[in-house]
Order: structure tokens, then sequence, then C-alpha cells
């Protein structure tokens, strides 16, 4: 039981801070949210995309109160560089932990940095990419980081008429001094169309670090692309590892600024 602490906070790192996800559609806009698994794509040069939502985590313990976490932020802003390099700011998070019976606290996640860059030529049958991130340090509580935290990960994606899949591979070095561990994550994504403007994913993660279960979860969600230059999403996912019952709920929004509807690759979302 000591040890179920632990993975919740490996699961809320997991969803929160590894890359996130791409929602495909036969619309121009490409979007980091709202799952999980990475595209190879990269965003055109010279725009700027915002993506931003919400996330309820929710965690069931028998015999202890239930506890729930709502991140308010997830801040993603993308600048495009070139025509296969993009640079990425997430900003700080807000995180309000709630346990029943007991006051909520309000925490910070801290900044990031990171870049991607597609490694395939465009119209390539398989995509591939490199993405790298930097955890700086900052933020408050449970979430404070002290150190930097590196970052990479290899994606691929290749698409099958209207279906796409979409698979990653990466390693991460995080934690403060005098508990740094190395991590190994993967994800892989089935993203598909449902009906005109509407656009769905599942999917399946997971984090491996050491002396520590594997932190697995599956998520579906939707997508709505109500313009070239603005989405809707939501999404519902859950733990798939040993200890406690744990599961999410999320929604948000992407908007891109630009003149021009950019050319992404060799799949449109």
């Amino acid at each position: 039981m000591a040890r179920w602490p632990r993975r919740c906070a490996l699961f809320l790192f997991l969803v929160l801070f590894d890359g996130r996800a791409v929602a495909r559609a036969d619309d121009p806009i490409d979007t980091n949210r709202p799952n999980v698994t990475e595209s190879p794509r990269v965003l055109a040069s010279g725009y700027l995309q915002l993506e931003s939502g919400w996330t309820r985590f929710m965690t069931e313990v028998p015999g202890s109160p239930d506890a729930t976490a709502d991140a308010f932020g997830e801040v993603l802003l993308r600048q495009g560089l070139g025509t296969a390099s993009e640079l990425r700011v997430f900003a700080p998070t807000r995180v309000r932990f709630d346990v029943d019976g007991g006051d909520a606290v309000n925490e910070w996640a801290p900044f990031a940095l990171g870049a991607k860059q597609r490694l395939t030529a465009q119209g390539a049958s398989w995509s591939s990419a490199i993405v790298g991130t930097l955890g700086l340090p900052g933020g408050s509580g449970p979430l404070k980081r002290r150190l930097l935290d590196p970052g990479v990960s290899l994606v691929a994606g290749h698409g099958f008429g209207s279906l796409e899949i979409d698979a990653n591979a990466g390693a991460g070095l995080s934690g403060n001094p005098g508990s740094r561990e190395w991590s190994e994550n993967a994800a892989v994504a089935l993203l598909f169309p449902v009906r005109k403007g509407v656009n769905a994913y599942v999917e399946y993660y997971v984090l491996f670090v050491k002396d520590v279960d594997p932190a697995g979860a599956a998520d579906a969600g939707l997508t709505f692309p109500l313009r070239n230059d603005f989405q809707l999403d939501v999404r519902y996912g859950m733990s798939l590892s040993t200890g406690p019952d744990q599961h999410y709920v999320g929604a948000g929004f992407a908007k891109r600024w630009g003149s021009r509807a950019p050319t992404y690759g060799d799949a449109a979302r």
C-alpha cells in the first residue's frame, strides 16, 4: 500500500508532461492534444499555435478517501521553423489536489521547453521525427523541480487510407537531488474519422521506472475541428496498472494564427 502514492504521481506526470498527442482529421489544423502519442508532423514555418485544456484525475483506494487532481491550463505554444522543425513552450499548469474530508491544495507544475525535427521527407510512406523536451526548475509542492529534466522520443506514423497509426518510444531523466532516475516510455495510437467534423482516437501508453511497476494507461477521445484554425477536444482515460483505481476526463481547444492554411506533411488530420 505504501507504493501507491508514487504510482499516482507517475500516472499524473505521464498524462500531463509526456509529449502530448495528435488528433487527426481532414482539416489543416494539427494539434498536440488531447492524446499522449506524438505525431511526426511539424507546424509550418511562421505559424503560431496555442493549445490549452483541463484534466481531472480521480483516484479511488479501498479504505481511503477518494482523491482528485484538477489540472488547469495545460498550455502549449508551438512555433513553426522552416519546413521540418518546430519549437515548443509548455507553460506552468495549475494543479488543485483535493482529498475527501481535507482541504484542497493548489500547486504549480513548472515550465518546459521542447523541439521537434522531422526526419523523413514529406510524402514518405512512413513518417518519422525526433522530439526533445527540457523541464526547467520551478513549480511547487510535490510538482517542484529543482534540476533540468531532459527527455527525447523517436516518433513514427503511417497512414492507411482514412486511418493512421502513430507510435513513440522515448527516455528521460527526472527527479530532484538524491532521487534522479531514468525512465522509458512508449505509446501507440490509432486515429480515424467518425463523420464530417468529428474525429477520434484510441491509444495505449506506458512509463517504465526502476523498482516501480509499469504505469500503463489507455484512453480515447474526440476532436471537433470547427474551422481550419480552431479545434475543440474531449477525452477519457484509465490506468491499467496494479494499485489504486485511477481514471481521468478532460477537454480543451487549439487555435492557430497564420495568413494561410499550412501544409503539415504526408497525411491530413
